[in-house]
């Protein structure tokens, strides 16, 4: 995966503009796609912005697939292991086409978050279509 720009400059610009600055210091940086993905959910995180845990499910495997340990995933994110591991357990148990139904139709409350990972533990080795 190429390299995308991170948001969060965005809301550092938006911030900016509220504040009525003509202009602002900056420089621009070229980061791995690992470390825009980090970056990006630690300051939501941070900032509690609800994530959709399907597709922070998602990001983590895709950086396991490129080496990391979940350990490693969990102490770059400020969380336990166990926070990576639930959020990983909902790829392994629930089916694709409900991933995807998580993923664009439902909106990132809290309740949504807990109930994937509750499904996900209580599922054990079922995997639900």
């Amino acid at each position: 995966m190429p390299p995308t720009p991170s948001d969060t400059p965005l809301h550092r610009l938006e911030a900016c503009k509220r504040l009525g600055w003509k202009k602002i210091p900056a420089f621009v940086k070229h980061i791995s796609s690992e470390d825009v993905f980090l970056t990006g959910l630690i300051e939501n995180l941070q900032r509690n912005i609800r994530i959709n845990p399907v597709a922070e499910a998602r990001g983590y495997k895709r950086l396991m697939a490129k080496g990391w340990t979940s350990h490693e995933i969990a102490e770059s994110i400020g969380k336990s292991d166990s926070y990576v591991y639930d959020r990983l357990r909902v790829l392994d148990r629930l089916h694709p086409s409900i991933q995807r139904e998580l993923i664009t139709h439902v909106c990132n409350s809290p309740i949504i978050s807990w109930s994937c990972t509750l499904l996900g533990g209580l599922l054990g080795g079922v995997r639900i279509a």
